[in-house]
């Protein structure tokens, strides 16, 4: 899966997928030398030694920056 770096503001890089779509992500999470126009190779894997505590403080906190956002 391919995306391009569409813009970075205030900290948050917005990713535009090729197939469709948008992406937010830190600026600070992107690879090295990575900015506006810069095309990113994107993959998935799944993280098989994620136990149950790890899921739920993940999910948990997750759901408190979406109601943040909302509020």
């Amino acid at each position: 899966m391919r995306a391009i770096i569409d813009r970075v503001e205030d900290g948050v890089a917005v990713l535009v997928f090729e197939s469709g779509g948008r992406a937010y992500v830190p600026a600070d999470q992107l690879p090295p030398g990575a900015g506006e126009g810069t095309v990113l190779q994107i993959g998935f894997h799944v993280d098989t030694d994620a136990n149950a505590s790890e899921i739920a403080a993940l999910i948990d906190r997750l759901r408190r920056r979406t109601e943040e956002h909302l509020d």
